[in-house]
């Protein structure tokens, strides 16, 4: 018998020997190796999914921090932000930031989430979470920065008819619905929290949730208040009229406290309160003076002035409760704060003017018809630019009752309308709709200020308004770290 080796060359059989052991060894060194590729598979998973959410959770910072910065109330509204984005726990919001560059400064909006990861392979060596905390700061440029803004949401609160002559010259904003007919041209950026029907000729819009908030800019009312005087009993009323008007007439307290009065050109009547009822008739063609209290004239009172006739009538700042002129006279206002509870209601071809006045209305502004108005602010009692101030309701310290309707509206056929202020109408109660309608059929009306109301109706065609609070380029929330 020979060897199996002596059949063969030596190195064939050492080959034949030697590779059988070897085979195992191959194996063992397979399975340790898939197990460590394994290994980094597992542990790349993991810190993919953790990279993962914290760009996750940095974006939601980053968004609520910047939405924050956009609203007066800057921490509530970033914590809704967090909890819509599924984070309802691990956030806490900061205004001033507690840290960073902006530490302590209230015009910053800091956004911290702090959260445990879950991670999945990684248990396995005994690491069930891994702590994340990402951080978000903004800044609110700008605020208020609208030519016309509409308070209301859920509504449409801002709506136009207006034709292609009309332009706004700066931002629009509606806290609910736009709705836009015919053509209406914006220099600026129109916003509508929530949608538009009809879009505008604007630099931009936006709509949604996610726009830029229609927040009401809680304009103040004089502080305080003035106080009117005590109206004396009505009475029979005092008749001017016949022989009375043959000179000048001054009718000065304690004469009566209702006062009608019916004189020719030549002469002229001066009123001085406090009134009941001053009742100009329509037959009158005097020239009419109510005087101010001296020497605190927004304490004048007039309960009711009535204004017919075509002699042309000077109005004293302070109280009234109602003026109604429904013909032609002419009517001026003297300079400073004209209180009015119900109504100031003018119609016909009369003009109005005023320079250096302020009206603060309780329920009722109608300037219509065809007679020119030229406007101008401020009392020195009045902040903010304010022209007119509408609260819809009884005014503080008033002695009266409004129970007139809800509603500013300046307009009118044929005619010019200039208006130098803000128009502000806060209500947070329904008013007719609109609660503020600017504009008319065929006028040519001029605003240089701000419209901000409940709900805003731009009517008809030759509108003009400019609001150069803080230019016409809308100011945007940023991120600053």
């Amino acid at each position: 018998m020979f060897s199996s080796c002596s059949e063969l060359s030596r190195l064939s059989c050492w080959l034949s020997r030697s590779a059988r052991p070897r085979r195992g060894q191959v194996f063992i060194m397979f399975a340790f190796g898939f197990v460590a590729l394994m290994g980094f598979v597992a542990l790349a998973t993991d810190l993919g999914l953790l990279f993962t959410t914290r760009r996750s959770y940095q974006k939601i910072a980053d968004t609520c921090a910047v939405v924050g910065a956009q609203s007066t109330a800057a921490i509530a509204r970033a914590t809704v932000c967090a909890t819509t984005n599924n984070i309802p726990t691990g956030v806490t919001v900061n205004s001033p930031p507690t840290s960073g560059l902006y530490q302590g400064n209230s015009e910053y909006v800091e956004v911290i989430i702090n959260r445990a990861a879950a991670t999945m392979f990684m248990r396995a060596l005994g690491i069930q979470s891994v702590p994340i905390e990402v951080r978000g700061v903004a800044h609110n440029r700008r605020a208020y920065d609208f030519g016309v803004m509409g308070l209301q949401p859920g509504v449409e609160a801002v709506k136009s008819a207006g034709g292609s002559s009309s332009q706004i010259n700066g931002n629009m904003c509606s806290a609910g619905d736009f709705k836009v007919s015919g053509t209406l041209n914006v220099a600026g950026y129109a916003i509508a929290n929530d949608s538009f029907s009809g879009m505008p000729t604007s630099y931009g819009t936006e709509a949604g949730l996610g726009s830029y908030p229609c927040a009401d800019p809680a304009y103040p009312l004089p502080s305080p208040v003035p106080t009117p005087q005590t109206l004396p009993l009505p009475g029979s009323p005092l008749s001017i009229s016949g022989a009375l008007c043959a000179s000048p007439v001054t009718i000065a307290p304690p004469s009566a406290a209702r006062i009608r009065i019916n004189c020719p050109s030549n002469v002229t009547v001066q009123v001085a309160g406090p009134r009941v009822e001053v009742d100009i008739q329509g037959s009158n063609h005097a020239p009419v003076q109510l005087m101010p209290s001296l020497p605190t004239p927004s304490n004048a009172t007039f309960q009711t002035v009535t204004i017919q006739g075509d002699g042309p009538v000077s109005l004293a700042p302070g109280w009234y409760d109602t003026i109604r002129s429904t013909s032609g006279p002419n009517i001026t206002l003297q300079s400073g704060l004209f209180l009015i509870n119900s109504s100031y209601d003018q119609a016909g071809s009369g003009s109005l003017t005023g320079s250096g006045v302020s009206f603060v209305i309780g329920h009722e502004f109608e300037k219509t018809g065809s007679g020119a108005v030229n406007l101008s602010c401020c009392a020195s009692e009045m902040q903010n630019n304010i022209l007119l101030y509408h609260t819809g309701n009884t005014l503080p310290n008033s002695p009266w009752t409004a129970s007139d309707t809800n509603a500013v509206d300046i307009s009118g056929d044929n005619t010019t309308i200039q208006l130098t202020g803000n128009i502000y109408s806060p209500l947070s109660a329904s008013c007719d709709d609109p609660c503020v309608q600017v504009g008319g059929a065929s006028s040519t009306m001029t605003i240089s200020g701000q419209v901000a109301a409940s709900t805003v109706k731009i009517n008809g065609t030759g509108l003009q308004l400019t609001f150069s609070g803080t230019g016409t380029q809308l100011g945007r929330s940023y991120l600053a770290e």
